[in-house]
């Protein structure tokens, strides 16, 4: 049998979904596409999943729901998602959470000194129309005044004929590596953009950026929405390789969010989303194989195998991305099972590789890596820094969000504290908690 559960979500907006009798309220949110915290994965140990119920629940609270939920919370129709199994048609209300994206956004505002070498550019192109005397295919006509070797995809190829004689043979070709990525008609080599995405296990990061010489137009972030099943990259692993359709389910999440940031970046830039042809992508190693939906399972266990490490580049169109179809999908190479794409992006971006100097640089988020340049080398190794600091087995832990305890001091034998947001607080951050301890020592 089949029930309706109605999602009230802080918004104010609504989110419906059918599941079947028996799936859990967490499932159900994840389905619905409403936020519930999910930092243990739904094995009940970490309290977070609160929601509301609307109407009195005759189920009686399970015993998790009285070891993590006061008496108050109960009596006020509090329950744990992970605990509750659908039984008949619900409303749920879901309590918001605001990221504190604008700190991330901010670090990444300054463009640097960069010298802008796109792999992804544009050709226009005049080309003499056929004639009796000059029968020359389409296709060929094109390819012969580009670089040699250049691959058509079937899907431009369809479509070739009516882009040369829209313009009367006036045409520009965006092209990247080995391959056409896009024909369109009339002279539009001012308009080439790519997106930068950094996929962290608790918040995505994108920015939008003019090819030709590198400039930001554009950042946004979310939270990365596969937070329901589990903070971290083990819990994600378990799901994709436990449950059918799982991977499925996590890169679908990951894929909409990644949409949803570009419908953002073109908005504010006045863009279309078809006129960026490139994406570069980094992440943690087992972000990188969910957002290309590969199986990550054997990178739970030792030795910790990933299924691949060099870099791979594919279509928009074969994941979904909302760029132009043909556009160039690249995630930079991982360096370990623990040790991805996104500390190599640190180490080029700090200029790591060329210190002749003993040096480290640490990035710390959910996922903690620490890069070594010594005697030659970078060693790298990592560690999962978030959940220790931000819930996984801390009653009032929560991430760097409004109404998270970020700094905390003794000033004249009074805690002073600074809660982001400015609000009452709610929990305590990372940073918070290595301020009080610093504190009370």
């Amino acid at each position: 049998m089949n029930f309706k559960i109605n999602f009230l979500l802080s918004t104010g907006r609504q989110s419906e979904v059918t599941v079947e009798e028996g799936t859990t309220l967490l499932e159900a949110a994840a389905r619905a596409g409403a936020a519930v915290e999910g930092n243990c994965g739904g094995k009940g140990t970490c309290g977070k999943c609160k929601v509301r119920l609307t109407e009195k629940s005759t189920a009686a609270p399970t015993e998790t729901e009285k070891r993590l939920l006061s008496a108050e919370e109960i009596a006020g129709g509090w329950v744990l998602a992970c605990q509750r199994t659908v039984t008949d048609d619900l409303t749920v209300e879901v309590p918001g959470q605001s990221d504190a994206f604008q700190r991330k956004i901010s670090l990444t505002e300054d463009d640097g000194d960069i010298e802008a070498e796109p792999v992804v550019r544009k050709i226009e192109l005049t080309l003499d129309p056929p004639t009796v005397k000059d029968q020359t295919a389409d296709l060929e006509r094109l390819l012969e005044q580009l670089p040699r070797g250049l691959r058509c995809p079937h899907r431009l190829l369809t479509g070739l004929p009516q882009k040369l004689r829209q313009e009367k043979f006036s045409v520009t070709a965006v092209i990247g590596p080995e391959r056409l990525i896009e024909v369109e008609p009339g002279q539009t080599g001012s308009s080439l953009y790519g997106v930068a995405f950094d996929i962290g296990t608790t918040t995505i990061m994108g920015s939008l950026h003019e090819l030709a010489s590198g400039k930001t137009l554009a950042i946004g972030a979310a939270t990365n929405p596969q937070n329901v099943y589990g903070a971290d990259v083990i819990s994600r692993i378990t799901y994709a390789s436990t449950n059918d359709g799982g991977l499925e389910r996590l890169q679908r999440k990951v894929v909409e969010a990644l949409n949803a940031i570009i419908g953002e970046l073109v908005r504010e830039a006045g863009i279309a989303g078809d006129e960026i042809y490139e994406a570069v992508a980094v992440g943690n190693t087992t972000m990188s194989h969910l957002f290309l939906g590969v199986d990550p399972t054997y990178l739970a266990p030792a030795p910790f195998v990933p299924a691949y490490r060099r870099p791979e580049a594919l279509e928009a169109a074969e994941i979904g991305l909302a760029i132009n179809p043909g556009g160039q999908v690249v995630l930079l190479p991982n360096i370990a099972g623990y040790v991805g794409s996104d500390t190599l992006g640190v180490i080029l971006a700090t200029g790591l590789e060329q210190r002749r100097d003993r040096c480290a640089v640490i990035d710390i988020g959910t996922n903690g890596e620490l890069a070594l340049a010594a005697g030659g080398r970078i060693l790298t190794c990592s560690t999962a820094a978030g959940p220790a600091f931000e819930g996984a087995q801390i009653k009032h832990g929560m991430r760097a969000a409004d109404g998270a305890i970020e700094a905390v001091q003794i000033v004249e034998d009074e805690i002073s504290l600074e809660v982001i947001g400015g609000t009452r607080p709610r929990g305590i951050c990372g940073s918070g908690l290595i301020d009080a301890a610093a504190v009370l020592l």
